[in-house]
C-alpha cells in the first residue's frame, strides 16, 4: 500500500504535471514501446474497476465506473453512471463479440387506430394511438395523449410514420409528416403522399432529424379538401422514433 499526496510518475524522466491542477497519475516511456495500466487478480470471479467518487455527494458517493468483467463473462466492458441521489447501474456493455448495449436508449413505437385533430379539410396530427399489441416508451420521452416525443438530450433521431387508410376514403390527397416543433405542418416537416382514388393506401415516411434538447416532433397530416373517413385497423398504423447518437 502507498499514500501519494501529490502527482505520481511511474517511468517518468520528467515530473508530468495535470493540465486540470488536478492530482495525476503518469506512465511514461521514452522508448518505442507500449505502456500499460493491468488489472490482474488470481480470481475469475472478480473484476477490474475504474471508479469516479466524491465524499458528501447527495446518495452513493460512485457517480461514475468502467468495469472490465471477469473471465467468466469473457472480458466484457459494461459503463455505469448516476444521477445525483442515486448509486451506478449498468447504462452501457460491449460483449466479447463487440456487440454494444444501450439498455436507456430514448426510444418508442406505439401502433393501432389513432385519433385524428382533423378529418376533414385541413392540417392535424394522429394521438391516442390504441396501441393493440406489442409497444414500448423506453425513458417515458413519447406522450399518447399530445402525440409528442420530446428530445431528452440533443442529438440526431431517427422516425417513421405508416399510416393506412380505410376501404371507405373519399377526397383529395393525402399527405403525411414527422414534423418539428409543430402540431400541424407549419413546423419543420418531412413527409409523403397519397392518392385521391386508391383506397387501403399504406402511406409512410421515414426521417432523420437534428434535435436540440426540448425539441419535439409529432406524426402529422394534411388532407387537402378530402376526409379520412376512417383509418385501417390495428395493427397498420405505427408511429415509432429513436436516438441515434
Amino acid at each position: 500500500n502507498a499514500t501519494v499526496g501529490g502527482t505520481l510518475g511511474v517511468g517518468s524522466t520528467n515530473t508530468p504535471t495535470s493540465s486540470s491542477g488536478g492530482k495525476l497519475i503518469a506512465i511514461e516511456t521514452t522508448a518505442d514501446e507500449h505502456t500499460n495500466l493491468v488489472f490482474n487478480t488470481a480470481n475469475t470471479a472478480r473484476n477490474g474497476i475504474i471508479e469516479g467518487r466524491r465524499t458528501g455527494r447527495s446518495g452513493s458517493e460512485r457517480f461514475a465506473q468502467i468495469n472490465i468483467q471477469n473471465n467468466s463473462d469473457n472480458g466484457e466492458i459494461r459503463f455505469y453512471t448516476a444521477a445525483s441521489g442515486s448509486d451506478v447501474s449498468e447504462k452501457m456493455k460491449i460483449d466479447a463479440s463487440g456487440r454494444v448495449t444501450t439498455p436507456n436508449l430514448p426510444s418508442f413505437l406505439t401502433y393501432g387506430s389513432p385519433s385524428m385533430t382533423n378529418t376533414s379539410g385541413g392540417a392535424g396530427y394522429f394521438h391516442n394511438f390504441q396501441n393493440t399489441g406489442e409497444s414500448f416508451n423506453n425513458g417515458s420521452h413519447y406522450n399518447n395523449t399530445t402525440g409528442r416525443f420530446t428530445a431528452p438530450v440533443a442529438g440526431k433521431y431517427m422516425f417513421g410514420l405508416s399510416i393506412a387508410r380505410g376501404e371507405s376514403y373519399n377526397g383529395a390527397n393525402q399527405l403525411i409528416y414527422v414534423s418539428k416543433n409543430s402540431d400541424t405542418t407549419g413546423g419543420n416537416y418531412v413527409g409523403s403522399n397519397a392518392s385521391a382514388s386508391q383506397a387501403h393506401d399504406q402511406i409512410q415516411c421515414h426521417f432523420i432529424y437534428n434535435l436540440a434538447a426540448n425539441d419535439f416532433v409529432v406524426g402529422t397530416y394534411y388532407n387537402g379538401s378530402g376526409t379520412f373517413t376512417r383509418l385501417a385497423t390495428s395493427p397498420r398504423n405505427f408511429f415509432y422514433g429513436y436516438l441515434i447518437g
